[in-house]
């Protein structure tokens, strides 16, 4: 079941996975792949620049979630993301530099980041007014790039306790299978809860809770954590998914700061 706090709504043209708890204070979410311009197999809203698609068509897309968030195309702020744990500030067009997440405390800027199966964390802390948004993929997950973004944040006197997030859409239990390489690399006191052992040295592995756990013993308290049973690969006619179809395209995970009071 869907957190209270997440709903697949369309605001205006196009249906986004909205993170609503901190609604008048933070546009954030994850886009769904219709209603954009690209055509087969990455139909529609394509938002990966590195997938093979047309470029008009990725332009044309970005566009469109621009008028749709009611911002400008040049807002956007992603990154060149490689399943690493590097995380920059949002404070300058970065988009050629390598990061797997993005944070920020200025509202002029929608830091992003793409994924097809991957886990898109979300994050808001209050107080300081600063969110942030990081793809985790297993190597980022088992490096702890939740943890990473948490640590940075405590320097600035941001408290671990303060601090929401959303995991997105991701792919699920049920359809991610892995070998014994990955599982190697989950902490031992997590993987009863995150692991299903199969046949012949493979596994089932639930990225979404193994996350979720990670955060909390990151210091973060679990009912500050917003989560989302839709899987990529199951629910293929709103995300994107590797696993499904390795030509596809790639929706985006995207938070905007409001100014204070909506």
């Amino acid at each position: 079941m869907n957190s209270d706090n997440i709903t697949l709504q369309t605001k205006h043209t196009l249906p986004i996975l909205y993170w609503d708890r901190f609604s008048d204070r933070l546009s954030a979410g994850v886009t769904t792949r219709q209603k954009g311009s690209s055509a087969r197999p990455y139909d529609s809203l394509n938002l990966g620049t590195h997938v093979g698609d047309a470029s008009t068509a990725v332009t044309k897309n970005y566009q469109i979630l621009a008028e749709e968030l009611q911002c400008n195309v040049n807002d956007f702020v992603t990154t060149k993301q490689v399943h690493e744990t590097t995380i920059m500030q949002a404070d300058k067009m970065i988009n050629d530099e390598e990061a797997d997440g993005l944070w920020t405390d200025k509202h002029d800027s929608v830091i992003g980041m793409v994924f097809a199966d991957c886990i898109p964390l979300v994050f808001y802390a209050p107080e300081a007014h600063r969110a942030a948004v990081l793809h985790a993929g297993w190597r980022g997950t088992v490096a702890g790039i939740g943890s990473k973004l948490l640590e940075r944040w405590a320097q600035d006197d941001v408290s671990q306790t303060e601090v929401y997030a959303f995991i997105g859409p991701g792919i699920c239990r049920s359809c991610y299978q892995v070998n014994e390489d990955v599982v190697a690399q989950v902490p031992k006191a997590l993987r009863r809860q995150t692991v299903t052992s199969l046949e012949n040295d493979q596994y089932l592995l639930d990225l979404p809770t193994l996350n979720k756990e990670l955060l909390v013993e990151a210091g973060m308290r679990k009912d500050h954590i917003d989560t989302t049973t839709y899987c990529t690969k199951c629910d293929s006619e709103f995300f994107f998914s590797y696993r499904g179809s390795q030509r596809t395209g790639r929706h985006m995970a995207f938070a905007k700061l409001c100014t204070k009071g909506g």
